[in-house]
């Protein structure tokens, strides 16, 4: 913003420099098309806030806390020996960190495959949860279940939400920054290149106003880019994070508990079953 200011404040400053309506008329798009490129740049950022609010204090809080609802269902059905019940929590725990990672994949990519692929897992997940339900028995496991199913439609609300931010973000920049800063570096070159067969005076000052243009471009480039990388290392922390999380959950002794009991013909069913139905999907 404050190199928008500084061409908006070197535009006035030139503007007695000039006479001639044609290049007046040029400076006067000049600014319109600088000042139509800072309001859409400030709707940008705006949008980005709104989207980094919804990733870091919604679905960073939400997602880890709801695994973590899953954990508790397992651990204490492991300690009462429902190991139908601990197997049913696993596949859910498991299939609900997939989806986080193919979210976490489409804060980075934005490709639109990456956000269905992930609300299909989410989706996947109710037709589980609603099966380990069935499975508990113990009152406080039922609570947890319940808890769980509330939060996890809440959290598919809000990755619904981000991609819907993020979109409007993306027209912004595509419709509007990319298409207005080449229109005035365009215009920019032109003013200078009737000017060219001026008084030396007027063509310093006129390579001057470019000058500033082309900084003011650049930097919005960099800006961008900056903002870029920042959400590839956080990205990046946020798909390692549920891998890890997953690794340690089948890692618990509650869950080495599950995979001792396999043997039982109540759990192979419920593997076969669910393989089955993951290969018909």
């Amino acid at each position: 913003r404050a190199n928008e200011k500084m061409l908006l404040d070197d535009l006035a400053a030139k503007r007695s420099l000039f006479t001639d309506p044609a290049k007046l008329a040029l400076l006067d798009e000049i600014e319109q098309k600088v000042k139509a490129y800072e309001a859409a740049f400030n709707r940008v950022t705006e949008h980005q806030a709104r989207r980094d609010a919804l990733v870091t204090q919604d679905m960073d809080v939400l997602g880890p806390d709801l695994a973590a609802t899953l954990t508790q269902i397992m651990e204490s059905a492991s300690a009462d020996g429902d190991a139908i019940a601990a197997f049913e929590a696993a596949q859910v725990q498991e299939r609900f960190l997939l989806g986080r990672i193919y979210a976490t994949k489409f804060l980075l990519s934005n490709k639109p495959e990456d956000f269905e692929r992930a609300m299909a897992e989410f989706k996947a997940v109710e037709g589980q949860a609603a099966e380990m339900l069935a499975e508990l028995q113990n009152p406080t496991r039922r609570q947890l279940a319940a808890r769980f199913g509330e939060g996890k439609a809440r959290y598919a609300e809000i990755f619904a939400e981000v991609r819907d931010v993020i979109t409007a973000r993306n027209q912004i920049i595509v419709t509007e920054l990319d298409v207005i800063g080449p229109q005035v570096m365009e215009i920019a070159y032109g003013l200078k290149a009737r000017n060219q067969a001026q008084e030396e005076e007027l063509g310093r000052h006129a390579t001057s106003l470019l000058t500033t243009l082309e900084l003011t471009v650049a930097a919005a480039s960099l800006v961008a880019l900056l903002i870029g990388m920042l959400v590839a290392w956080a990205i990046g922390m946020g798909i390692s994070r549920p891998i890890t999380a997953m690794t340690a959950a089948h890692r618990l002794p509650g869950t080495l508990g599950i995979a001792s009991q396999a043997s039982s013909p109540a759990i192979r069913a419920k593997t076969i079953s669910t393989r089955q139905r993951a290969a018909s999907g």
